[in-house]
This record gives C-alpha cells, structure tokens and sequence, in this order.
C-alpha cells in the first residue's frame, strides 16, 4: 500500500480513516503519520526477532547495502559506526598488504582479563573489535593505514515517512503493509476512548505479528527445506 492515495483512496492514510471513521480534521496527518512511523518500528523489531538466515533490509534503502567501509589509521584503535548502525552483523578488515580480509572476532569488555590499556596495545593487525556506544574499537590498534580497509556489516532502522509522502511504500513484505494503519488506527482509539474498537483492532495487530514472524523467520525457503516425515519413505519404498 502507498502512503497517501487522494484518488483511489487505497493508501494507508485513507485506510485510517475506512478503520476509525474520522476524517483528517479529527485524526491529523501529522498524527497518522507520527503513528504509521511508530508501528514501522514495531515491525522492525517483529523481522529483526525472527532472523532466519536472510538479512532483512528496508526496500527503500535498496540502492545500497547495508555494510560501509571506514578508512583506518596507523596508530588509531576507535573508528566512528556508520550513523544508521542500529546491530552489527559482523566486521572485517584488511591486512597491510591491502587484499587480505580478516573477519574480526566480537570481544566484551568482560572478556579481557587485564587492564583494558594493557590489553594487546602494542600495534598490529587487528584481531578483535568491540562497539562502545557509536564507536568501534580495533585490538590490536593497526600499525597500518588504508581506505576502506575496514568493514561493518549491520542493520539499519526503517525508513521513516513524512507527511507529506504520497507514493512511498512500507520497506517490508507488501501483504502485511496494512499492520501500519490498523495500528494507527488502534492508536487513535486508544487515545479516545474508542472502546468499541479497541478489541478488534488489537486482535487484528496481534495476528499480524504472528503472521509477519512466521514469514520471516522461514523467508529464506532454501535455508528450511521442507521436513521429510516417516510416512513420506515409507511411501517411496512400497
């Protein structure tokens, strides 16, 4: 479904105002839009919760991958996450000699078991990153520099809609985009004390989450290939 749709009256705007009966005088664009944005978070968290191999990525952010390269510097061990850094998948870097990756292993803070200055601080090739905040940092630091020779790979927040967006279209699988005006609308009655509305709509959220996690989680059909059960072999060898 589009965002706003004044001529065939399909988009999620209009679809708010089919569920609540309330036109935009009463329930604002400003408010659906705020709303919309909110429950396309929730299904963020819904997909990133039911990961199943296949990384899941806004369809709007498409004409680029989620994974960004950094530029190191010899004797620098902390190196700013790219902005949009919601998780991080993994991180890899480049040996000095420029075409050798190394995938860097995850170390917690917990896990070093001497003073944290102490710990492999003489420079070399980085062995173990750690995020701290918006940040990464690289032990050891790199006795080398080199751009883009180190690599994040992550998961970035949905794209959020504007008020005054028409044609753009939610990022996820479009047979659940109207998960976000029936949430928007369970919203308003919420905020009313629109009682009589507030079951159903909540019944119709609930089973859309349940429907968009059993989507995800087995998205990737090559990964969850169908189970062979005993009576399908016994079958094959009467």
């Amino acid at each position: 479904m589009v965002f706003n749709d004044t001529t065939t009256k399909l988009g999620l705007i209009q679809d708010i105002t089919f569920l609540t009966n309330v036109d935009l005088n009463k329930y604002p664009i400003a408010d659906r839009t705020r709303n919309i944005n909110s429950w396309n978070s929730k299904v963020w968290t819904w997909i990133f919760s039911s990961y199943g191999g296949w990384l899941f990525d806004d369809a709007a952010t498409a004409d680029s991958l989620p994974a960004s390269t950094i530029n190191i510097v010899s004797g620098t061990a902390a190196y700013a996450l790219p902005t949009d850094t919601l998780t991080i998948r993994k991180v890899d870097v480049l040996q000095s000699d420029g075409t050798s990756w190394i995938n860097l292993r995850p170390l917690p803070l917990e896990m070093i078991r001497q003073a944290e200055g102490a710990f492999l601080s003489a420079g070399g090739t980085p062995q173990y990153y750690r995020p701290i905040g918006d940040i990464v940092k690289l032990y050891p630091k790199p006795n080398y520099s080199g751009a883009n020779y180190l690599k994040v790979f992550y998961d970035r927040k949905m794209t959020a809609f504007a008020a005054d967006d028409t044609t753009d279209v939610p990022g996820f699988a479009s047979i659940f985009h109207r998960i976000l005006s029936i949430g928007a609308a369970l919203d308003y009655a919420i905020a009313n004390g629109v009682t009589n509305k507030i079951v159903s709509l909540s019944n119709q959220t609930l089973d859309y989450e349940i429907r968009i996690k059993k989507f995800y989680v087995k998205r990737w059909k090559d990964n969850y290939p169908p189970k062979l059960r005993v009576s399908d072999s016994v079958e094959e060898y009467k």
